[in-house]
């Protein structure tokens, strides 16, 4: 069985009404790091803000770094998967993931589309695997959506909320297809 621990909403970087919060964090990822070897975490999930602002400081930059680098060393079978908030920038925080991914870690901060401008749902589904390396679930991974990110619907309601419906929906629909697909999935 996999075990996950999920998570959001650090806001590395923020100041409280000028109060710097660097100790706060420091002790609260030394905290997480702990508790993912202890509880022998298989997938650590982040949704979302992870930074406060858009374009963090060296700082932010270098704890975020510091700590994903330190507890995919300290467990060789953790995965991680973070998903970008309305706080984070999306291209930002997906521009390293070919090094991150070195790390087992996977960012979504952008709803990539297809040639054909559909959405890539395959592409916002992470396969996360238990301890013998067998996939045993899959993740969808969904950013912050902005306009363009879903799929536009002709309503009378709100635009948004039915174009995000259709987005899950879809991706739902997908990744029930992956499942049904895969003789390796779902054993």
């Amino acid at each position: 069985m996999i075990r996950i621990l999920h998570t959001a909403d650090w806001h590395l970087g923020q100041t409280f009404f000028g109060y710097d919060r660097t100790e706060e964090h420091t002790i609260f990822l030394d905290w997480l790091a702990k508790e993912i070897r202890d509880k022998e975490i298989d997938a650590l999930i982040i949704a979302g803000d992870v930074f406060d602002v858009s374009n963090p400081s060296a700082t932010s930059q270098r704890m975020y770094y510091q700590f994903i680098y330190r507890v995919t060393a300290e467990n060789p079978n953790l995965q991680i998967v973070i998903v970008a908030g309305n706080h984070d920038s999306a291209a930002r925080l997906e521009a390293p993931l070919p090094l991150l991914q070195a790390m087992r870690t996977e960012v979504r901060g952008v709803v990539r589309k297809l040639d054909g401008g559909e959405i890539d749902y395959d592409h916002l589904i992470i396969e996360l695997k238990n301890r013998r390396g067998e996939v045993e679930l899959l993740c969808m991974a969904v950013p912050f959506l902005r306009q363009g990110d879903y799929p536009v619907v002709q309503t009378d309601g709100n635009p948004y909320a039915e174009g995000v419906r259709k987005l899950y929906t879809q991706l739902l629909q997908r990744a029930w297809e992956r499942r049904k697909g895969d003789s390796l999935l779902w054993q």
